[in-house]
């Protein structure tokens, strides 16, 4: 009785076949890493970053971009431009949510005194006081990176939205010798806020993989809640005094306000923590 071996299964495999398949299972390991990879947002797989900044701010666009300046000191009491500075530091946390997006929230105090006039009925004067208002900014935003980097490492553009809260008192001037009196010191005024829109170019640079350096330029408006500004009757400070504006100091804290953020330059620098 003859026997019959099946030669093609007891053929041992090839050198050159064995190679093949090995590197066809090599290059499948690898496409499957690079999805991986692509999938995977952040730099170097880090995505959460805390930084600080500041800002330099100015009154330059008052003169270049024509906004009015609401102070009635420096628009009436000098016949020169000149132009004021605010010195603003930041604090933020951007998180990379896409490889080409982050989102970004931040926090910034603002302070800023506009000067404001009365009219002393009896002594027949007018005196100049200001109106100091204490706020703070919170900040979120997304960026969207348009360099072929990972984000949060290049070039990007984004938008902001930004809500002011503030207070307001009256207080002495700087520019007149006789002290604010108490009928304006002592009254109250309301707690107003804001809503800012911002847009924003920069970019971001990764040092040793661990530290980031952020430059950009913002620019936008403030937009005051209250639709009708709130006015004076003219009782609210006693027989012996009047504010010669007959509205409240907030609308005008908002359009000194949007004079310094029309135009923003950001410096900022972080760690780039996991």
């Amino acid at each position: 009785m003859k026997c019959y071996i099946n030669y093609q299964a007891h053929q041992k495999i090839k050198p050159m076949q064995l190679i093949t398949k090995i590197c066809c299972s090599l290059i499948i390991v690898l496409l499957l890493q690079s999805t991986l990879a692509a999938q995977a947002v952040g730099y170097q797989g880090k995505k959460f970053m805390l930084e600080i900044g500041y800002s330099p701010l100015t009154t330059l666009s008052a003169k270049y971009f024509k906004y009015s300046f609401d102070d009635e000191y420096y628009t009436d009491s000098l016949e020169q431009e000149v132009l004021l500075f605010k010195h603003v530091p930041k604090i933020g946390i951007e998180y990379v949510i896409f490889n080409s997006g982050s989102v970004v929230l931040r926090y910034n105090p603002w302070k800023l005194t506009t000067t404001q006039s009365y009219y002393d009925n009896v002594n027949d004067e007018v005196h100049l006081m200001g109106a100091e208002s204490k706020g703070s900014m919170i900040t979120f935003g997304y960026k969207s990176y348009i360099t072929a980097t990972p984000a949060p490492l290049g070039s990007y553009y984004g938008i902001y939205v930004t809500d002011y809260i503030f207070n307001i008192a009256y207080t002495d001037s700087e520019f007149d010798k006789t002290p604010v009196p108490d009928e304006f010191k002592n009254f109250e005024l309301a707690k107003e806020s804001a809503i800012g829109l911002f847009g924003v170019l920069g970019f971001k640079n990764i040092l040793w993989d661990q530290f980031t350096l952020d430059v950009s330029l913002e620019g936008g408006l403030f937009f005051q809640n209250t639709v009708d500004p709130i006015t004076y009757t003219g009782d609210e400070f006693g027989p012996q005094y009047s504010p010669l504006s007959y509205e409240s100091p907030h609308r005008a804290n908002i359009i000194n306000t949007n004079v310094f953020f029309l135009v923003s330059p950001t410096i900022s620098v972080g760690w780039l923590a996991f």
